[in-house]
């Protein structure tokens, strides 16, 4: 898992390095055509559901941080294309060794938005697939799995550059686990992003 972890950073630096490279004259000139970079950070509440292989379905509810990474290129100033990790993260109580867990839910993947306005403000619409990860943490273990996610939303940007984001990201993380076969979990995410443009 910790190389699974380095491998993913490691690209995306990479594809942030290549983009600062490759399209220099199209950044940062408040025109949202070129290169742009959102970073986003809010609320979420997310639904667990747990699959046992004996067919029984467990269900909780937690609240915790959201945060969204974003590289990308905007093809035009309504349309940008991203290359994002997106990330809830909540705490739970563990009823083995009576430790506190942190999980972290997360997709990297292929982010599209676009915006109804080509200058602010203005709504606008994301949503985006990709590979999923659900890993938690504690003082005695770590571990997780990979699987498949998405994100659907909207949002709106009142001023050039920050918008209100509300999405609904999703993961499906089939279980390494004998005894379970699948975990996927459903957060509401409220985010404030900033975009670099």
């Amino acid at each position: 898992m910790q190389s699974d972890f380095k491998l993913k950073y490691f690209q995306l630096l990479v594809i942030l390095f290549l983009s600062a490279v490759t399209f220099p004259i199209w950044a940062f000139d408040n025109d949202r055509k070129g290169f742009a970079l959102g970073l986003g950070i809010g609320a979420q509440s997310t639904t667990v559901d747990t699959y046992v292989i004996d067919g029984q379905h467990f269900s909780d509810d937690y609240e915790g941080e959201a945060a969204s990474v974003r590289m990308g290129l905007g093809f035009s100033n309504q349309f940008i294309y991203y290359f994002s990790v997106e990330m809830s993260m909540y705490e739970a109580a563990d009823g083995i060794n009576n430790e506190t867990v942190s999980y972290t839910s997360s997709m990297t993947g292929i982010v599209a938005a676009y915006y109804f306005s080509s200058k602010a403000p203005s709504a606008y619409i994301v949503g985006g697939v990709g590979w999923g990860n659900l890993s938690f943490e504690s003082t005695s273990f770590t571990d997780g799995d990979d699987g498949s996610a998405f994100i659907l939303g909207g949002g709106y940007e009142f001023m050039p550059h920050h918008n209100v984001e509300l999405n609904l990201f999703s993961t499906s993380i089939p279980s390494k686990y004998v005894e379970i076969e699948s975990i996927d979990t459903l957060s509401t995410q409220l985010m404030y992003q900033y975009v670099f443009y």
